[in-house]
């Protein structure tokens, strides 16, 4: 499951006409491993079976 953000709103104050509004609803994030930390992983586990086998 990942996390979730209800809603998030930005609001900045414009020198010119007025305000600007931003809003951003129902965001979620999930979790994904970078293939470099998969590799490293999968060079470990392989480095740790060779030397059980010594």
């Amino acid at each position: 499951t990942g996390a979730a953000i209800a809603s998030m709103s930005i609001q900045t104050t414009a020198t010119g006409a007025g305000s600007v509004y931003a809003t951003v609803d129902n965001l979620y994030f999930t979790v994904v491993p970078a293939p470099g930390s998969l590799a490293l992983l999968a060079v470990a586990g392989l480095g740790s079976a060779a030397r059980r086998r010594r």
